[in-house]
């Protein structure tokens, strides 16, 4: 199985930036122009993985994405090689994923006792 392999870096002072490289040893914004020492980017930024997965509505699905699959309202998505697969069996059986928000931005999306809220995790 081939999948497009593709991050997003969340920065608090910048927000979601879904463009950034990484030249020498900088994170680059090129909508921007700004640029970082990678390792002190790292410190106050988060990367975030695409899954290879869209939701209902054709969003991208990254780690960190805040989702409701069926009823369950608020999980969160945890990259791990296995998420592929048990997310096309949930959405399956529970119907379509829609992408709500990111653990960043939306926090209070999260459902507090949601003890489903974690969709995969080693």
């Amino acid at each position: 199985m081939n999948r497009e392999i593709k991050f997003k870096l969340y920065c608090k002072e910048h927000g979601m930036s879904q463009s950034f490289e990484i030249w020498e040893d900088n994170i680059t914004f090129p909508k921007t122009g700004f640029y970082y020492p990678l390792g002190l980017c790292l410190d106050f930024c988060k990367i975030m993985q695409y899954i290879d997965l869209k939701d209902k509505n054709s969003v991208e699905i990254y780690d960190g994405y805040i989702v409701n699959i069926g009823n369950m309202h608020g999980c969160i998505i945890i990259w791990n090689h296995a998420l592929i697969s048990s997310l096309d069996k949930m959405m399956k059986l529970y119907g379509n994923i829609e992408v709500i928000g990111n653990i960043y931005e939306n926090p209070e999306l999260i459902e507090p006792d949601n003890n489903k809220g974690v969709i995969y995790e080693n």
